[in-house]
């Protein structure tokens, strides 16, 4: 299920023990930053029950970073960081590109491969918004305003920094 439906999320906001009771043998969650207050509901249910992998809780961001989320779940969830392809990966699908410059051009990013987009095409799309979202959280507005590889960034929300 994706909290980044606006109907969705507004159940998750609205009614957040509701919506995990429909679902007694787990759920997964995308997008699941997208409506913090439903994570108290998150521990209280596991707590209550800690099969393990009852919910899995998807997200863009780093949950950890993100200031609307006030349940650590510590004790309780187990993180994944997703990392890009790799080189062996690429070549099992005979994907890898011809040589380093190309390689080097066009990262390692799943989207530019599996979508069969450019890097100017995708990487504008996929790093602008994750851009502005690092400059709006107070934790990384030191290197927004310190580093030149993010020049491009929003202006960190006021207060934030």
């Amino acid at each position: 299920m994706s909290l980044e439906d606006p109907d969705t999320r507004l159940l998750a906001e609205s009614d957040p023990r509701g919506l995990l009771s429909r679902f007694p043998d787990g759920v997964i969650l995308d997008e699941a930053q997208r409506a913090p207050e439903l994570f108290s509901y998150l521990q209280t249910s596991v707590d209550t029950d800690a099969r393990p992998g009852k919910y899995v809780l998807t997200g863009s961001q780093h949950f950890g970073l993100l200031s609307g989320i006030t349940q650590s779940l510590a004790g309780r969830v187990g993180m994944v960081q997703l990392l890009p392809f790799s080189l062996g990966e690429l070549q099992a699908e005979d994907r890898l590109p011809a040589d380093l410059d190309e390689l080097i051009f066009r990262g390692l990013y799943p989207p530019l491969y599996d979508r069969d987009i450019t890097p100017a095409i995708g990487a504008p799309d996929i790093s602008a918004p994750t851009l502005s979202a690092m400059c709006a959280n107070s934790l990384q507005c030191a290197i927004c305003r310190h580093s030149s590889v993010f020049s491009g960034c929003a202006q960190p929300v006021q207060g934030n920094c």
